[in-house]
């Protein structure tokens, strides 16, 4: 059974790099090794997004996703530090949010910060190029940021990929500097919010690609329905730190 996952888990990733094989130029004849990083350097930012159209029941205010993008960097980014755990939280590391990620993790964001694995490089240059959209959704009470390991791979291969907390099916999300946890017991109202939040985040990168954020104008290829994947609720209880990739894929395909 762990051999049949973890075989379907590198086709997948077999299927998402195809595409980017067809457009490297001259074919080396080699086919595409699922487990091994990218050429580019990757970068990522956050951003938040307000749906204006739409009453958070969590909020009981205009829909706020916070969002991850990570990307394909400028070759500059590799003389940039790595980006940190507390990267990930909007307006830095308040005393009440480091007693709840202490809560969370029963570690503090500093603590966390020195283990922290990643690859991507905090707000780096956007590479020139056009590259295709991927929407990365996460499990029921997960986070943005779990699967980093994923995120970082697709990037340095040449995806854009986003991802939002979907706000109060979180395991929490900072919006104005005040948390919110999650809430099981308003998970049918999540259930109806995630595909919206979804669509919305598509809005969104149309409109970054045309221009409203300049970083990313003519960057993101839209067209056509571009793959989603989701986190699966095991992620719920899993640090939201990842470990090198090999081993993290392989945990996430065990369970």
């Amino acid at each position: 059974m762990r051999k049949t996952t973890i075989t379907t888990l590198a086709l997948l990733l077999v299927v998402l790099l195809a595409p980017l094989q067809c457009l490297a130029g001259p074919k080396s004849g080699k086919a595409p090794q699922p487990l091994l990083a990218g050429p580019f350097p990757v970068g990522v930012t956050t951003a938040v997004f307000i749906d204006s159209s739409r009453t958070d029941s969590f909020t009981k205010q205009p829909r706020a996703l916070v969002t991850e993008i990570w990307y394909p960097a400028t070759d500059d980014a590799r003389r940039m530090p790595k980006n940190k755990y507390s990267d990930f939280i909007p307006g830095g590391v308040t005393p009440e949010i480091d007693e709840l990620i202490k809560k969370t993790y029963k570690m503090s964001a500093a603590e966390i910060d020195n283990i922290y694995w990643n690859e991507a490089h905090r707000n780096a240059g956007v590479r020139k190029g056009r590259f295709p959209l991927v929407v990365f959704s996460h499990g029921n009470g997960g986070s943005r940021n779990q699967n980093t390991f994923w995120c970082d791979y697709l990037a340095s291969h040449g995806y854009i990929i986003v991802s939002a907390d979907h706000t109060g099916n979180a395991r929490y999300t900072i919006i104005n500097g005040k948390p919110i946890l999650f809430q099981a017991s308003e998970r049918a109202n999540s259930a109806k919010d995630r595909p919206l939040d979804v669509s919305f985040l598509l809005d969104q990168m149309i409109r970054w690609d045309k221009g409203a954020d300049k970083r990313f104008a003519s960057r993101i290829d839209t067209d056509g329905s571009g793959p989603a994947l989701q986190g699966g609720d095991r992620d719920v209880g899993r640090p939201a730190f990842p470990h090198k990739p090999h081993r993290a894929i392989a945990a996430h395909a065990w369970d």
